[in-house]
């Protein structure tokens, strides 16, 4: 009984110890962020010689040389990375290695292949000393005009402007010029987004957001009322108008066919006209039809 018992608490202790060890990834994570290089390049190097299909580890192995300024085999060390993940990311890293070591050729290659990856930090590139060597060839200038574009795609990208017409501050009127609520239309997320926060003098709320999406060519407006209404519309711009579509229920529950029209009538005003059709779009019956009238400044 003595025995087992000493046995259950040597494992006891042993699994208490190695609980207690970290792992190799751990310590030479630790390494790294200690800004350790040669430590953490030792450790780095021990794991992906068991590990050869660890892009992480092959990064973090290609940054630690290059904390230390050895570039050719941090350069090495990316390579190793890009070619399992692609990652734009280390293509830039292993770009500023080659501008580093003179090699601009090889430098612009690899920056180029990040920003066609999809590298989108466009104040780093901007500010990053160990690309100076690059900053007279225009095709550096080019490389940041695309990184710019995938850091900022919606402002870059005309699809994503066609409903900006409705940004802006609004007093807006029905058809026999009362009065019937404010509006007031943002421009977000860099371009991405139109946010529309109405304010009816009946006391009614609402707010949509209204974005462009590429994977559909479409656009598409979420409505939400502070009464819990949700309409999904589905749209497209043309002929200077945005026209929206949508599934919605009449009073019995029956599906109904919802038209909203946005007319772009003059930088300073908007028609706004909601259809309702119960026979599948053959004709359509007048919901509201409303005017916006931009605010002036100083009522804003």
């Amino acid at each position: 009984m003595k025995r087992i018992l000493l046995v259950i608490a040597m494992m006891s202790l042993c699994a208490i110890l190695n609980a207690q060890t970290p792992t190799l990834p751990e310590q030479a994570n630790s390494a790294f962020q200690q800004k350790d290089w040669p430590k953490a390049v030792e450790l780095y190097q021990q794991i992906v010689a068991t590990d050869s299909t660890n892009g992480r580890m092959w990064y973090r192995l290609g940054a630690s040389y290059y904390g230390q300024k050895k570039f050719n085999q941090a350069a090495e060390a990316y390579m190793h990375s890009v070619r399992i993940g692609h990652n734009p990311f280390v293509m830039y890293n292993m770009a500023c290695s080659f501008a580093l070591m003179g090699e601009k050729e090889k430098a612009i290659h690899w920056l180029q292949s990040a920003a066609e990856g999809g590298f989108a930090q466009d104040g780093t590139i901007l500010t990053d000393s160990d690309l100076a060597s690059l900053h007279n060839d225009s095709r550096f200038d080019q490389i940041v005009a695309q990184i710019k574009v995938n850091a900022h795609p919606c402002a870059a990208d005309s699809s994503h402007q066609q409903f900006q017409f409705w940004v802006g501050e609004w007093t807006v009127y029905n058809t026999d010029g009362t009065h019937v609520g404010d509006s007031k239309i943002q421009l977000l997320l860099d371009g991405c987004l139109i946010l529309e926060n109405w304010t009816g003098l009946s006391g009614s709320t609402g707010k949509s957001m209204n974005f462009y999406n590429p994977e559909t060519g479409h656009w598409q407006q979420t409505w939400v009322s502070a009464r819990g209404n949700i309409i999904e519309y589905i749209g497209d711009y043309a002929n200077n108008k945005m026209v929206y579509y949508a599934t919605v229920q009449d009073n019995d529950g029956n599906p109904e066919q919802n038209r909203l029209t946005f007319f772009n009538l003059a930088p300073d005003s908007v028609r706004q006209f909601s259809q309702r059709s119960a026979d599948g779009g053959k004709t359509w019956s007048t919901e509201y039809d409303l005017m916006y009238v931009r605010k002036p400044e100083m009522d804003k």
